[in-house]
């Protein structure tokens, strides 16, 4: 991908330049708050793909957001012309970047399941590509963090023992380092977790998705005073982000667990208009809403949040669920604000 500045009166790419598919294109204002104008280019055929506009373009999150809206422009259009593609002729890297494509898609089963079979097949086809292995872990893990594993234990093994040999071929990347974190969090390795998680958001001070499990492993260590900078900033870098949902999530538990009730239902309805698919997400929203005893609609995300994840329909089963992740210091919080409004919802004990 080549930029090109706007002033010129053309764009073209030289004898010497490596081929590229597309063309970031963009013009400067300096005036008084230095705002970009950027069009991303298909080259074939000239066509706009995307394009969008941000004021005080100084600021690190304005900067951050345009990155990530490219990113995902990108990776989604990629995917698109992989799938075009004859099946006979994908190499194992058109394999996994079909992969992320679908994984860049709004979470759900259906979604992780295709990006799934996509790095399945770039496994089978070169048995060494470190990119499917840290697809399929991703995939695995972002399972069980989101209900949707129908084996927690093994998925949980096997994405540990990917993730061992993604280390090992020295990958050093914010992503991996997230998904790896996100592991050691579920393992309820919170140290660990808040460790690989600081490694993540180092090198990738930017990453939304990074920020924001950060923050929530400072939840589950019982610091949701210090998780709320970490979620909240994940949530103005992630406008655009396709995972916004579960960091409009992450951002409201910390607040419900600082007892912030009402900015708590806006961002979780929120949520739930992004992606209707997270359970986590009707359960936490039935939890704030019983406290301010609507019941009936407390009841029916409580139904929704059961049809998505079975397994959990009591309050000793998600107890033990929560229990097997956090911190001696988050239970006290959880049990008072989290647990005590599910309770009033409607939710049953046993």
């Amino acid at each position: 991908m080549f930029f090109h500045d706007n002033r010129l009166p053309h764009w073209r790419t030289e004898s010497r330049d490596p081929p590229a598919d597309y063309v970031l294109r963009g013009s400067v204002d300096g005036g008084h708050r230095m705002s970009v104008s950027l069009q991303l280019l298909d080259v074939a055929c000239g066509v706009c793909i995307w394009s969008g506009r941000c004021e005080g373009f100084g600021q690190r999150d304005q900067i951050a957001r345009l990155v990530q809206a490219v990113a995902t422009v990108l990776v989604k259009d990629v995917g698109r012309r992989i799938e075009a593609l004859p099946g006979s002729t994908m190499t194992a890297r058109d394999m996994v970047l079909r992969g992320w494509a679908w994984q860049q898609r709004r979470a759900s089963p259906t979604n992780r399941r295709q990006a799934l079979r996509c790095f399945e097949a770039a496994i089978a086809v070169d048995v060494d590509s470190v990119g499917a292995r840290l697809g399929i872990a991703t995939v695995l893990i972002g399972n069980v963090a989101d209900g949707w594993s129908q084996a927690v234990r093994q998925d949980m093994a096997r994405g540990e023992s990917l993730m061992r040999e993604v280390f090992q071929a020295d990958v050093d990347t914010a992503l991996a380092h997230v998904v790896h974190g996100t592991l050691r969090r579920l393992q309820g390795r919170l140290q660990e977790s808040r460790v690989e998680l600081e490694m993540a958001t180092d090198p990738a001070p930017h990453s939304p998705m990074a920020a924001s499990q950060k923050g929530f492993t400072l939840a589950f260590l019982g610091q949701p005073e210090s998780a709320l900078p970490h979620v909240e900033r994940s949530v103005r870098m992630g406008s655009r982000d396709p995972r916004r949902p579960l960091l409009l999530h992450n951002l409201a538990m910390c607040r419900l667990l600082l007892g912030d009730i009402d900015t708590v239902t806006e961002r979780l309805r929120e949520s739930i208009v992004g992606n209707p698919d997270l359970s986590a997400t009707h359960r936490l929203l039935a939890a704030a809403l019983g406290f301010r005893s609507a019941s009936a609609d407390a009841g029916a995300h409580l139904r929704r949040a059961e049809e998505l994840c079975p397994a959990i329909g009591t309050l000793a089963s998600l107890r033990t669920w929560v229990a097997m992740q956090a911190g001696a210091d988050f239970m006290p919080l959880y049990g008072h604000m989290i647990e005590r409004g599910l309770r009033q919802a409607g939710m049953p004990e046993a």
